[in-house]
């Protein structure tokens, strides 16, 4: 394609906009009768030519010369369908930057989407070698860079032509690759006064109307008004466009039109004028010249270009066969001066040897026809060129700022935009601030206020919203480059509304292992396939951390995208931490399921929200992790949005994992042991599977445990229900013969003077039966037996007399006659009761034990005795293990055993192993590992190092947890409750006495481990002591090299020295890199030694039984869960009420627990088998008679029920 422009004062190519090329008619050139600079040189003699009138020299067409054209409104304009948006500023600079990507070969940037090359462009910025817009600023009209033409009433063509050359013009002139550009601007004349927004559009794109270029295509259309001859220096001399834009604005409807041509004259035309080759040429000239004609005059190349201006000045002048003139070739100074065949084949002109005085002349013009502006054009580039290199090579070093001008003053005016004076101010001052990425993308200048980057932000995300997010950080960017307000507060709204950068959003996509590029790969993955990768990145996570990060990309998405599908997701995902979603309640663990459920109802309304997403996934995830059944019925009921659809009753048995011909027992056994060990199955799909079955089944049993979460005894055959404490049924038949009449049963003695304090009561039973245990809301009101006491036995103790039947005194103890009472009897209320209760005499749980085990195994006989005379029986057999205890001479230095040396052992029984939670050990073998573990002693006969093994396990290990610690400060015992994780299985290899080698090394290994980890803890403990003012030495370090640092010290005069605040630097850093060091080290430490052992599990233990204890060192309560392996169920003990429990409750380990584990028993695994917690047998008659003899006691029928 090439830049033509019919209409020009002087014949210059200004296609006017509005009119078809093909449509223009043909315009006489202007002929000058002035003399220039040009006509000094004497090429041609210049004559008067006719010329058409111009009006203060501008060519005036007359109406019935313009074949008149619809306009169209750029309104019409698909918008959305633009190649890019720009500013006036940034289509002008991409013309002034085009050559440094030219000359890499790479595409010219003035059509592109800046974000196609803001980079490259911010990067080229700083380059050296920067070119700059010129045009020949010369006297004559003729080559004038600034035209402007009226099309009609109310539009105006301007044009403005001119060269891009290097802004550094030092180097050789023949190496210098220049370019040409043109702009044409066409504008209504009453425009308003406004910042456009110039849309870039194809050539293809363009209206009739606005097509202002020329192609090839139209030449040729005229093939048969021009000779061919004409038609090849036409197509010829159309210009080489290296790279064009069209941009209109949306605003006032300015077209612009940017050219950018290679030049004329490439580097083999360039070498003809140099200082070689003219030397070459006066050489030539001299050797044919008879002696004393020669030339002697020293050219230079700066001599060269201006005769060959002259040459091409004069040519254009050239407009019809009147006004032809030849050039005589013999001219010495002509001939030594330019390459005759430079003008013969390059620029048409022709050689004429008529009467043996050769001569040359060039096209006329007129002979083109309707197009010859195109020759006409193509001489004045040629012309421009010279000119400049004639100006770099002047030995003037200012002849080149004298000739060429770089101010783009006329082209700001034309464009009329309200800041016109700021941006031929900043044209002329364009430094690197302004080549800035971000000003770049967003096609702006560092003058623009907010309200103008803000306005351009728009417009380029609604034309273009696929990049949005690259456009977002452009903006971003200004908020912390700028001092201003509206940007920030318009930033930060638009982060509300999920507005996310490019930068920010690859980062998230990184994160799941899509590797985003551009933006355009964004839309291509699919929020299926995000939270596909999302959840299998949940799955590899190492940390919370991680999986808090993963989510939050995948919420920044959710958001940017508007997913409503990713959205839905994260509002029903359960938290990662259970803790966190008893800290968003605001409430404790080992709150109940029915009280849970009334304060997450209260959450809600308190709130006024209504429904909190967040509040609702920390119920579900409270849900999921207690596996309730209870819980899970509200969800069902309230929180639709988190459960799942219908299950078939096919895939219900299938998903529990029975038989359809499974009793409801059975199926609801299936059903809690998959929800206890089954992590991997989603619990809503066990709980919606036993709903399905129930329902089908219309089971009462199944109905009444999704309800309460309990097994209903009620609906249960009597050899399925457990008993607890209500385990021995009521004294029905005396046990032991006595006088129940004689017995005292009730208040202590009262003198009469205390009798004011009692209050009188009609009915003693209902005053008593209302008390409750209050220390553990778990218990149900006990039922107490009454007696009934008369008045006049206060103070009055009388001896019992011989004992009577218990059946009858049981029927007077539950059967009281109604009498009234007279005795005063102390009025308890329940707080005096509950404190009463606590603050009881309270025994410890392994005293207890002790004590029970102790009475049991003193009224069996031995079945044989050790060689101490202890006593060999079941008990021990049970219950009793045996240790060893070595102590072993250890080199004070090496810390290593000393051959031969006194090696003293010692053996001792335990009823269980007791450790320490004052340690903070990480779970039960971190627990036992420290009291177990190796250590080194002090003795009065040097260092020795203490091993303890077990020699003989139990059958029942039992463990307990030494919770209690005395606090030196307040002088009173206190409990911790500390959790210490402990799990179904327990292995005991590792604290075996053997002679395995492979053991020893590990434990010696742990030793070495455990010793390094004291010296780390130590170092670690100097390095963040902390003085007096709460700070380590490394904050003082800190602190002191920030105050160096302040304007504080440099407004008092004192000078820091660099060096100062460099060591103070490198000691921070030091600081800094140990602790790193050690927490590394110890990490890697802790992690050994909790994996040493890993793989030793011969010796297996299973846990049965787990003591409770809730309250303080001094009261509290105890309860207990006891484990059926055959059912793999946990009951929970508590005093006469038994329930069953999800294994969660029995295994909850979180922070904040106060019913923490005191007592744990694990039965060997070889013995679970025999392990039976529901016994239902009856004692044989015999047996009772047998034991009733022995006590000298009349019969007894008793039936019981042990658990």
């Amino acid at each position: 394609m090439g830049d033509v422009n019919p209409f020009s004062d002087s014949g210059e190519n200004n296609e006017s906009i509005g009119i078809n090329p093909s449509n223009i008619p043909k315009v006489p050139v202007v002929q000058y009768d002035e003399k220039d600079e040009d006509e000094e040189m004497g090429v041609f003699s210049a004559e008067e030519s006719n010329s058409v009138q111009l009006d203060n020299g501008e060519l005036s067409l007359g109406e019935e010369n313009v074949e008149e054209e619809q306009e169209i409104s750029p309104f019409e304009y698909e918008f959305s369908s633009a190649l890019c948006l720009k500013s006036s500023d940034r289509i002008l600079d991409d013309l002034r930057s085009d050559p440094l990507f030219l000359l890499k070969q790479q595409d010219g940037v003035i059509s592109l989407p800046t974000i196609n090359y803001a980079k490259q462009l911010s990067q080229n910025g700083a380059s050296t070698m920067k070119y700059q817009p010129v045009y020949w600023d010369t006297k004559n009209p003729d080559f004038g860079s600034y035209r402007t033409i009226e099309l009609d009433g109310n539009t105006s063509l301007a044009t403005f032509t001119g060269l891009l050359v290097p802004c550094d013009s030092h180097s050789l002139f023949e190496d210098s690759v220049i370019y040409h550009y043109c702009i044409k601007i066409k504008y209504y004349n009453d425009r308003i006064n406004v910042k456009n927004s110039f849309y870039g559009f194809h050539d293809s794109q363009l209206s009739d109307s606005d097509r202002i270029y020329i192609e090839p295509e139209d030449i040729l259309c005229a093939a048969g008004e021009i000779p061919k001859e004409s038609i090849d220096i036409l197509l010829k001399s159309l210009p080489k466009v290296v790279d064009s834009g069209n941009f209109i604005s949306k605003e006032t409807g300015t077209v612009i039109r940017v050219e950018v041509y290679s030049s004329i004259l490439d580097h083999s035309d360039l070498e003809l004028f140099s200082l070689t080759e003219i030397q070459t040429r006066v050489a030539k000239f001299n050797s044919q010249e008879p002696e004393g004609q020669s030339f002697g005059n020293a050219l230079t190349p700066h001599d060269s270009f201006l005769k060959f201006r002259s040459v091409l000045t004069g040519a254009i002048k050239q407009t019809d066969e009147r006004d032809l003139k030849k050039i005589d070739v013999q001219k010495k100074f002509l001939q030594v001066s330019i390459d005759i065949d430079l003008l013969l084949d390059k620029f048409f002109f022709s050689l004429d040897n008529e009467n043996n005085s050769p001569c040359i002349y060039p096209v006329i013009i007129s002979k083109l026809g309707e197009y010859s502006f195109v020759y006409e054009n193509f001489l004045r580039r040629a012309a421009n060129e010279a000119a400049y290199f004639a100006a770099i090579t002047s030995p003037n070093q200012y002849d080149f700022s004298n000739s060429f001008s770089n101010s783009f003053e006329s082209v700001f005016n034309v464009l009329h935009e309200f800041d016109s004076q700021q941006q031929n101010y900043n044209w002329l001052k364009w430094n690197d601030k302004y080549y800035n990425e971000a000003s770049i993308v967003l096609s702006i200048c560092p003058h623009y206020n907010d309200q103008l980057i803000i306005n351009m932000y728009q417009n380029l995300t609604t034309h273009d919203p696929v990049n949005s997010p690259i456009y977002f950080d452009a903006l971003t960017y200004f908020v912390t480059s700028r001092y201003s307000d509206d940007l920030p507060y318009y930033v930060t709204i638009l982060k509300e509304k999920g507005i996310l950068g490019f930068g920010e959003l690859k980062g998230c996509f990184d994160r799941f292992g899509f590797h985003i590029s551009s933006c355009d790969t964004l839309d291509s993955i699919t929020d299926e396939q995000l939270l596909l990768a999302y959840q299998n990145q949940l799955i590899v996570a190492t940390s919370k951390y991680e999986k808090v990060t993963f989510r939050d990309c995948l919420a920044k998405i959710a958001k940017y995208r508007s997913s409503e599908y990713l959205q839905r997701y994260l509002n029903t995902e359960p938290f990662f931490d259970l803790l966190d979603a008893y800290q968003l309640l605001e409430i404790e663990p080992n709150l109940d399921d029915s009280l849970l459920i009334t304060l997450y109802d209260y959450r809600i309304s308190e709130s006024g929200m209504g429904y909190d997403p967040n509040v609702a996934r920390a119920f579900f995830t409270i849900v999921l992790a207690r596996k309730s059944v209870i819980l899970m019925e509200y969800i069902e009921r309230n929180l639709p949005q988190f459960s799942i659809g219908a299950v078939s009753l096919k895939d219900s048995y299938s998903t529990i994992g029975c038989l359809e011909t499974a009793d409801d027992l059975a199926i609801i056994r299936i059903f809690q042991e998959r929800a206890q060990k089954d992590t991997g199955t989603d619990f809503r799909y066990l709980w919606k599977s036993l709903k399905t079955i129930g329902d089908a089944r219309h089971s009462k049993l199944i109905e009444a445990f999704i309800s309460s979460g309990i097994i209903d005894t009620s609906l249960l055959a009597v050899d399925q229900s457990p008993a607890g404490l209500n385990n021995i049924v009521e004294f029905e038949e005396p046990v032991v013969d006595v006088n129940g009449e004689s017995l005292k049963v009730g208040p202590l003695e009262s003198q009469q003077v205390e009798k004011d304090l009692f209050v009188h009561s009609e009915d003693l039973k209902e005053d008593v039966t209302d008390l409750i245990d209050l220390s553990d809301t778990d218990n149900a009101k006990p039922e107490i037996p009454c007696v009934n006491v008369e008045e006049d036995s206060i103070g009055n103790d009388e001896e019992a007399t011989d004992a009577v039947s218990l059946k009858k005194v049981s029927k007077k103890l539950c059967s009281p006659k109604k009498v009234n009472h007279t005795a005063a009897v102390c009025k308890i209320s329940a707080d005096q009761f509950e404190f009463a209760v606590e603050m009881g005499n309270q025994q410890d749980v392994t005293e207890c034990i002790s004590n029970v085990l102790t009475q049991i195994e003193s009224a069996m006989k031995p079945d044989e005795l050790d060689e101490n005379n202890e006593q060999l029986d079941m008990i021990k057999d049970l219950f009793f293990g045996k240790t060893k205890q070595r102590l072993v001479p250890v080199d004070k230095e090496t810390k290593q055993d000393i051959p031969g040396g006194s090696v003293r052992t010692k053996i001792e029984s335990f009823l269980n192993l007791i450790v320490n939670i004052g340690d903070h050990p990480k779970d039960i073998y971190d627990a036992l590992d420290t009291f177990f573990t190796e250590d080194l002693l002090e003795l009065e006969d040097g260092e020795v190092k203490r091993s303890l093994t077990i020699i003989e396990l139990p059958k029942i290990l039992q463990i307990q947890i030494q919770r209690v610690q005395f606090d030196r400060v307040k002088l009173i015992p206190v409990k911790s409750n500390d959790p210490i994780p402990f799990g179904e299985k327990l292995y005991m290899d590792r604290y075996l006495e053997t002679d395995d080698e492979t053991i020893i090394n590990k434990r010696q290994e742990v030793f070495n481990w455990r010793r390094r980890v004291v010296e780390l803890n130590e170092r670690k403990s100097i390095l963040t002591l902390v003085n007096d003012q709460g700070m380590t030495n490394k904050d003082v370090l800190i602190t002191t090299r920030d105050f160096l640092k302040s304007e504080n010290v440099k407004e008092l005069g004192v000078t820091v020295d660099m060096n100062t605040l460099e060591i103070l630097d490198l000691e921070i850093e030091r600081i800094q890199t140990e602790l790193e060091a050690i927490n590394n080290e110890l990490e890697v430490l802790q992690n050994n030694i909790t994996q040493q052992f890993k793989g030793f599990e011969k010796i297996g233990y299973s846990i049965f039984a787990v003591f409770i204890h809730r309250g303080q060192a001094s009261y509290g309560h105890y309860w207990i869960y006891i484990r059926d392996p055959k059912n793999n169920v946990y009951r929970k003990y508590n005093d006469e009420i038994v329930s069953e429990v999800t294994i969660e409750e029995v295994f909850n380990f979180a922070e904040g627990n106060t019913a923490t584990p005191y007592y744990l028993t694990f039965i060997k695994d070889d013995l679970l088998d025999q392990i039976t917690p529901l016994q239902r047998d009856v004692i044989v008659e015999e047996k009772l008679q047998e034991l009733q003899r022995a006590g000298n006691n009349p019969t007894i029928e008793m039936e019981m029920d042990v658990d």
